[in-house]
């Protein structure tokens, strides 16, 4: 099984798309084995898919396209 932390994103930009996650548990599950943990308090977000996202790291003044609010920790996290 492969297992990624996500990237925190301290500011969101208004033009990024944010899935704001209220629950507990991941957001997404598949049957793969890759998952993605939050990248603050390790809370596994999506599990289980079945390929690798590409993460691309968000660069300063880069707005990444969406992120994964943590329903754990409310931290933002970049989707690769």
């Amino acid at each position: 099984m492969s297992i990624h932390k996500l990237q925190v994103i301290e500011t969101v930009d208004p033009n990024t798309r944010v899935i704001d996650f209220d629950g507990l548990g991941p957001l997404m599950r598949g049957t793969g084995s890759v998952s993605y943990l939050c990248g603050a308090c390790g809370d596994v977000l999506i599990e289980k898919i079945l390929r690798e996202l590409h993460p691309l790291p968000v660069q300063p003044g880069q707005v990444p396209p969406t992120v994964i609010r943590c329903g754990k920790c409310r931290a933002n996290n970049a989707i690769p």
